[in-house]
């Protein structure tokens, strides 16, 4: 339902004009406007402009800046692994395999790689608790720290797995079964938190976000009683994406 001339284009509606442009003009001029560049660097495609910069418009041109490490039983060098109280971490065709056993026994893996909340950092991970007795207060975590933790743990002691907030809180997202692998994925774009289960969105969190920081990621395998579990972990991927 589009109409008008080419260098003025709108629906008439809900979306902004959308103006035709040879190369990409300064961004100060058009605030709240949306070009389409038809020549240059940048031809073919369309910004928006937020009063000081462009902000690109197609998914694949939304971020000029990438970075991403893959966390294995095989990418483990460099990662420092420190355990308290008696548990042990076995890598087999690239899983990393977490045994504790133990009152309070805790197992952390985490890497001096430094991510910053102003770049989306966000991960997707294959994970679950494979053995683990009733009653036993085990978790297996996978965590943003800094600014906020937030993230993921697979609780035997609220029976779920949860999805992790910055100040200490928690929301249930599906109930936990033992020996059931998830895919776990959660994403921070700025403004809210959102997390998803087997590729199913879960929850967007808004109001408990992450402060600006810089921050680590870890894998933390908690044992708290006098019994022995496992938990698996078969990958996790770590992204960074930023504009500038």
């Amino acid at each position: 339902n589009m109409s008008g001339d080419l260098d003025d284009i709108s629906d008439g509606s809900s979306k902004k004009t959308i103006e035709v442009v040879s190369s990409l003009p300064s961004a100060s001029v058009y605030t709240g406007k949306y070009v389409y560049v038809t020549g240059g660097e940048y031809a073919g495609q369309t910004f928006y402009s937020d009063g000081s910069k462009w902000i690109p418009q197609h998914p694949e041109f939304s971020y000029k800046y990438r970075r991403h490490f893959r966390i294995t039983g095989e990418s483990l060098d460099g990662w420092q692994i420190t355990i308290q109280g008696t548990g042990d971490v076995d890598t087999e065709i690239g899983r990393v395999i977490f045994t504790a056993t133990g009152v309070n026994s805790l197992i952390d893996i985490r890497s001096s790689r430094t991510l910053h909340t102003d770049r989306n950092p966000s991960m997707k991970a294959k994970a679950g608790l494979t053995d683990v007795p009733e009653s036993s207060a085990t978790s297996l975590a996978l965590l943003f720290i800094g600014g906020g933790t937030w993230g993921f743990a697979l609780d035997e002691d609220t029976g779920y797995v949860d999805a992790v907030l910055p100040g200490g809180h928690r929301v249930h997202l599906v109930s936990l079964t033992f020996g059931q692998f998830y895919t776990l994925e959660c994403t921070w774009d700025g403004s809210a938190l959102r997390f998803y289960v087997d590729d199913v969105l879960r929850h967007t969190e808004t109001t408990y976000v992450p402060s600006s920081s810089e921050l680590e990621f870890a894998i933390q395998y908690v044992e708290g009683a006098a019994v022995t579990s496992s938990g698996e972990v078969q990958y996790v991927d770590v992204f960074e994406e930023w504009s500038s």
